[in-house]
């Protein structure tokens, strides 16, 4: 069994809250924990709320969680990998591979509570954000440091967009219908309204 630097109890369980107890130190904020049968369950700390008392939100669901179960860590942090080889590529929040592929060579996992950009390199004008997905980059592309929400739906077997601010999308695109926008409609639309 590996060993672990932090060793705590669960003293309570409210969904995904989880509260634990530490014989010595309490594990760093921010911190990534495992409890439940074989260690199953992801916790990661939220707050130190008395001496050797954490607080934690679950990153999995807690069913089978209950108190008295053991809670280990090491203090590292949840990771994520960052790379050139990862474009394509997709991982869920844990940074394991989701699409089937092998697991990535040659990449670096950091923290995914990376310290803010310095004042000095911060952008101040605006520039266009390139996800590389065709369709967005083409009929809404968004803005660097922007909110943008943007879901795909099915309308009458066609994939489409639907912006959740729809009547931004009906400026844009006055002759289109303001419910959803088939994408070979909007290109037409905006197409006509730049000329």
């Amino acid at each position: 069994m590996e060993s672990f630097e932090y060793k705590g109890t669960v003293s309570s369980v409210r969904g995904s809250v989880v509260d634990a107890v530490f014989d010595g130190a309490a594990p760093p904020m921010r911190s990534v924990l495992r409890a439940g049968p074989k260690g199953s369950i992801i916790i990661e700390v939220a707050d130190h709320t008395r001496q050797g008392e954490i607080r934690a939100i679950a990153l999995t669901p807690t069913s089978g969680l209950a108190r008295g179960d053991i809670v280990v860590g090491d203090g590292s942090p949840l990771t994520a990998p960052v790379g050139d080889t990862l474009t394509g590529r997709v991982f869920n929040v844990f940074g394991t591979v989701s699409d089937g592929g092998e697991e990535p060579q040659g990449v670096v996992y950091k923290s995914i509570h990376g310290k803010p950009i310095e004042l000095a390199e911060r952008v101040t004008n605006e520039e266009v954000f390139e996800t590389g997905i065709k369709v967005l980059d083409l009929l809404a592309p968004w803005k660097k440091a922007g909110r943008r929400d943007c879901s795909a739906v099915q309308v009458s077997a066609k994939p489409c967009l639907s912006p959740n601010s729809s009547t931004t999308w009906s400026a844009h695109f006055r002759a289109c219908p303001s419910s959803a926008v088939s994408a070979s409609g909007a290109v037409k639309a905006r197409n006509s309204t730049a000329r």
